[in-house]
């Protein structure tokens, strides 16, 4: 029996993470958004220079 209330809490702890990672990303204001999508675009030409 406590080992299926710990599972149930495991995930439940894990979604909780994850929903408030997802909703303090969307919190953030467009300028950050956009600076970290022109990081990315950066770092993806950088990968495939480096691959190519």
């Amino acid at each position: 029996m406590t080992r299926i209330l710990k599972s149930d809490l495991t995930y439940s702890l894990g979604a909780g993470f994850l929903m408030g990672a997802v909703v303090l990303f969307f919190m953030q204001p467009a300028e950050n958004q956009q600076s970290l999508g022109e990081t990315l675009a950066a770092t993806v030409s950088m990968a495939g220079q480096l691959l190519g």
